[in-house]
């Protein structure tokens, strides 16, 4: 929703004696506690650039009167809107234009310092502001935009390449949906916005024309033609703030962002009260009831001695959390000492609930018995015959498949498939080629026995068949970069699965198995070691016949690279191979004696 500023600005003189008073409390029990910081978080709304607005909140667009343009119905703003999550800057237009003028958007980072004007503009625009300053200036048309990065001497910096943009229509309105990366601005994460939209034209140097502005305002000098003595002075603006990240505000000149700030804290401090004299009290003892049902459930199971110390700790926590929460319960409804209680209370029922979450994971564990599976893996791991390190020194085979072409792409470029096997180890390692962190899939696929997949999608959604059937997929997540993210350079996902008739049975490897790898950031997986135990398999066999390959990172992707080498991963350009379906032809054979 748009609101209108109260008189002489956002805050009355008459709050300020409350508000002042809040604020000594704030600071005093947060000087207590230096270590806890009070957050309040900002949800993303999931805006897609693609140039259709259905997915922007109704909150966060502005509609400004149509045919109010001084030019006509055909140089016009109608909606317009502004939005950051942290990471972009999101901006939203709909408008009319013809010849060469654009939709303007004047934005102003409030946590940096840019131009009183625009007097450095390429294209002569004439804009100033009357209060705040210009941290970037867009002008945009109906296929295309060029932004500038102002500095505060007036210098402008041409940005257009870092910003996301698309373009669409509806009626015959231009519809534009624009993305700032707010790394271009430096080190400021969630800024507070004012903005101001004008469907400008040009600029002789006596007078800046344009013929609409959003929001609505009165520019001094600005005459019927749509003209005003350069330059023109922008009173009002769009404000957005993380701390309501779903409303936009019209705020004008006399608009204080510090008395702003002062009043949202006063009324987080009145809502945190609240809420700890109610909800906080109750999640509390909500938390403590299940830790304690939780201890008395985990007596049926075997924990660990290095468990029960934990829990021990965990006790001793409690006591010191139920201390602190009867404390705040004892000064909440005292005047002056409200805020200290519901803080105490808070701290309280946070310290509660991550250790009551922690006692669940524990008790989960219990319930799959992962500590019998991990005494069970201990045991096997000392009849390996090789050392599951990454490192292949200790491999004696050749490899069964070889890229011997130079086929792959930087970031999925697999070199070699080894096998080998003893009496309680089927042996598999990976080498690449990478020369680049990608997020993508590793998959290696068995057939050991009669039946199995053939056609579909597999256990991870892969557009991916086979001429044989496949009785077991190994799949390795590597979470490297993606559109920008550059992830962790990591396996952060490994898993087995098997083919039970009717679908796929899903083990973590970590508790079916032994794997590791080299690699990281800079080049992506490098080598990939793993043992499976024959048990896990239903048993050693006497043949295995093996496919790898390399995926997209998600559903629906198909292979890119594959040993052996074949048609189904090079039968398309490199760059359309992630979203084809493919079927594997050949494999590599291994006779298990």
């Amino acid at each position: 929703m748009t609101t209108e500023p109260p008189m002489g600005g956002w805050i009355k003189v008459s709050t300020m004696r409350r508000i002042t008073a809040l604020l000594i409390v704030f600071v005093l029990v947060f000087s207590l506690a230096p270590a806890t910081h009070f957050t309040f978080a900002l949800d993303s709304t999931g805006i897609t650039i693609d140039g259709n607005l259905n997915d922007w909140p109704t909150t966060l667009l502005l509609n400004d009167p149509i045919g109010d343009g001084k030019w006509g119905t055909n140089n016009d703003i109608r909606t317009v809107g502004v939005y950051s999550d942290g990471n972009y800057i999101y901006i939203a237009g709909i408008f009319k234009k013809s010849g060469w003028n654009n939709l303007g958007v004047i934005l102003d980072l409030i946590e940096r310092k840019g131009a009183k004007d625009t007097k450095g503009h390429p294209w002569g625009r004439s804009y100033s502001v009357a209060s705040g300053d210009i941290d970037i200036m867009i002008e945009t048309w109906e296929s295309d935009l060029r932004g500038w990065l102002i500095s505060p001497d007036n210098t402008f910096i041409d940005v257009t390449s870092h910003i996301k943009r698309a373009y669409g229509t509806t009626d015959d309105w231009i519809v534009v949906e624009i993305a700032v990366p707010l790394s271009i601005f430096g080190d400021i994460k969630n800024p507070s916005l004012k903005v101001a939209f004008v469907l400008t034209g040009g600029s002789d140097g006596a007078l800046q024309w344009f013929s609409d502005i959003a929001p609505d305002q009165d520019v001094p000098t600005w005459n019927e033609g749509g003209g005003a003595v350069a330059p023109a002075i922008i009173t009002r603006f769009i404000f957005w703030s993380p701390d309501q990240p779903l409303e936009l505000q019209i705020v004008d000149s006399n608009f204080s962002y510090e008395k702003y700030l002062l009043e949202r804290k006063a009324t987080h401090i009145a809502s945190f009260i609240t809420m700890n004299s109610f909800y906080g009290q109750r999640k509390f003892n909500e938390s403590y009831s299940r830790y304690e049902s939780i201890k008395d459930e985990l007596k049926k199971y075997q924990i660990a001695p290095e468990v029960e110390a934990r829990i021990e700790e965990y006790d001793s926590e409690v006591a010191n959390l139920l201390e602190l929460y009867h404390n705040g319960l004892s000064t909440i409804n005292i005047p002056g000492l409200a805020f200290v209680g519901a803080f105490r209370i808070y701290r309280a029922y946070i310290g509660m609930r991550r250790i009551t979450l922690e006692m669940e994971e524990i008790l989960e564990n219990a319930k799959e018995r992962q500590y019998e599976k991990e005494k069970h893996l201990e045991e096997l791991s000392k009849k390996l015959t090789k050392t599951i390190d990454g490192n292949l020194d200790d491999w004696s085979v050749q490899p069964i498949a070889v890229d011997t072409e130079g086929y792959g792409q930087d970031g999925a470029n697999l070199k070699a498939l080894y096998v080998d096997y003893d009496d309680n180890f089927l042996y598999i390692a990976l080498t690449t080629d990478n020369k680049a962190s990608w997020r993508v899939a590793y998959g290696i696929a068995l057939d050991y026995k009669d039946g199995g997949y053939t056609t579909g999608q597999d256990s991870w959604g892969k557009k991916v068949s086979f001429t044989r059937g496949i009785d077991a997929e190994l799949y390795f997540f590597w979470n490297g970069e993606f559109f920008g993210n550059p992830g962790t350079g990591t396996i952060t996902s490994a898993q087995l699965t098997l083919w039970n008739g009717n679908g796929w049975d899903y083990k973590d490897l970590q508790w079916a198995g032994f794997y590791a790898y080299t690699g990281g950031n800079e080049t992506g997986l490098q080598t990939l070691e793993i043992a499976i135990p024959w048990e896990e398999l239903g048993g050693k066999p006497k043949e295995i016949h093996i496919v790898a390959y390399v995926t997209g990172q998600g559903a629906g992707d198909s292979a890119v690279d594959s040993l052996p080498l074949q048609e189904a991963v090079m039968d398309k350009q490199p760059g359309d191979e992630w979203g084809d379906e493919d079927t594997f032809t050949e494999f590599a054979s291994v006779s298990i004696i």
